[in-house]
């Protein structure tokens, strides 16, 4: 994906000029209330005096006068107190699989390419608007974790990070998961950007982990186009990444039973991301990010 600056501080090696273009119009909007630590524009879980009136509730001495409904008070001849709901900014924390196996296919499809491209754009798309994002990029252990930041130098800490590092291990995502939670501190957005090559009860079980926290999550699914459809023909060899060794073999013969395996796996992380309230995204590389993308935002809007 070729870099096109339009802002000198913020644009880098995977965030596109021509993305931006096609989204920049969309705002990213939490499914769930969320708590962050100022003033902004989505909706808490908290009543108060803030913005927008939330309903009643009856007048309890020590509440402030100046909150009473007069009007209520004249038809009923009962104090009610006018509450509001507080409304904040949004924390989201863009988590990144940065493990061997991202690294498969070329150019603007490889996985890897594609997936730091979506996370470096998420958080310019989401930081434009005066929330936050933190990143963390991981593997078999956590790599990397920035804390959560308003500055548009944040997208481009995460692509001068990304650019710097070559995935070469394999993922334990289940592990990995686990130990982000506790580092999230309040109700946000959880994204996690990930080709998902690992156990899936291991994956949704660390998922689970930050639902229990309340934490709205999505799961970005990245996979290369050969990964869902095997278009390979004759003999072929293929590489093993991330421990796997090298296999021969007729694709062909396998090719019916190398579907199946995939459909399935695909159902279990779908289904268990459904039983857990959890977003769940399939990204195809051979789609365009800003197709993708777009149908992703304006669903959650």
């Amino acid at each position: 994906m070729t870099s096109q600056p339009t802002s000198k501080r913020a644009l880098g090696r995977y965030l596109d000029a021509r993305v931006l273009a096609r989204l920049m119009h969309f705002r990213f909007k939490p499914r769930e209330r969320v708590i962050g630590d100022l003033v902004g524009d989505h909706k808490s879980p908290f009543a108060g005096f803030a913005v927008e009136f939330a309903g009643h509730r009856e007048y309890t001495p020590g509440d402030d006068t100046r909150h009473i409904d007069w009007r209520v008070y004249y038809k009923s001849h009962r104090y009610f107190i006018k509450q509001y709901e507080a409304e904040t900014n949004l924390i989201a924390h863009i988590l990144l699989d940065a493990s061997e196996s991202m690294r498969y296919g070329e150019g603007a499809q490889q996985k890897w390419t594609y997936a730091a491209a979506l996370a470096v754009t998420l958080s310019y798309l989401i930081v434009r608007k005066r929330d936050k994002t933190g990143f963390g990029m991981f593997d078999d252990k956590i790599l990397v974790h920035l804390p959560a930041s308003q500055s548009m130098l944040q997208p481009s800490r995460m692509d001068g990070l990304m650019g710097q590092h070559t995935p070469a291990r394999k993922t334990d995502m289940g592990k990995v998961l686990t130990e982000f939670a506790p580092r999230l501190g309040r109700r946000g957005v959880v994204m996690i950007i990930s080709d998902c090559f690992d156990d899936e009860e291991r994956i949704l079980a660390g998922i689970r982990r930050f639902r229990y926290d309340l934490h709205d999550v999505i799961l970005f699914h990245v996979l290369h186009r050969d990964e869902l459809t095997f278009p390979f023909d004759g003999n072929v060899r293929f590489e093993g990444l991330e421990g796997v060794p090298e296999i021969k073999t007729d694709a062909q013969q396998v090719r019916a039973r190398y579907r199946e395996i995939v459909s399935a796996s695909l159902d279990r992380l779908s289904r268990g991301c459904e039983r857990s309230s959890v977003e769940y995204v399939l990204m195809d590389t051979s789609v365009p990010l800003e197709v993708t993308l777009a149908r992703h935002l304006a669903g959650r809007a």
